[in-house]
């Protein structure tokens, strides 16, 4: 657990050091078809997010997950608490799609 919470600080620091130093052995085009496969996939993804219309804020429900990951599935966590958490995220998706 230690070396998570340290990963989450450390991380930011050293990454982008070592990505400089690297080169890629092919640089991936737009015309590559797996370029254009991910680029679909996520242009997909986008226009379903914003297709939603729900009746919350994005704020709204990044804090009500947020408190529930922080209360059930940190570092102090147990079966029951995780349990909870599985059955309680889909409910709080459909409360923010709008769907019954």
């Amino acid at each position: 657990m230690q070396g998570l919470a340290d990963g989450y600080f450390v991380i930011p620091y050293t990454i982008g050091s070592y990505l400089a130093t690297q080169s890629p052995q092919k640089r991936p085009t737009t015309t590559d078809p797996a370029f254009q496969q991910t680029e679909k996939e996520a242009r997909d993804r986008v226009q379903r997010l914003l297709s939603i219309n729900g009746t919350r804020s994005v704020d709204s429900f990044h804090r009500e997950l947020g408190l529930l990951m922080w209360d059930k599935c940190g570092m102090a966590r147990d079966k029951k608490g995780l349990e909870e958490a599985i059955a309680r995220m889909p409910e709080a998706a459909r409360r923010n799609s709008g769907a019954t």
